[in-house]
């Protein structure tokens, strides 16, 4: 998966109630959310 892949899987999954992300998915999600807010 690309870095932007990491970022918009779990905002096209977040009604998905049935099942997990993964510990890197979340960790990478959560990186690339605030890198973005922080260049914003």
């Amino acid at each position: 998966m690309s870095a932007f892949e990491w970022y918009l899987g779990p905002l096209r999954k977040f009604r998905d109630f049935t099942g997990r992300a993964s510990r890197r998915e979340y960790w990478l999600f959560i990186i690339w959310h605030l890198a973005f807010i922080i260049v914003l």
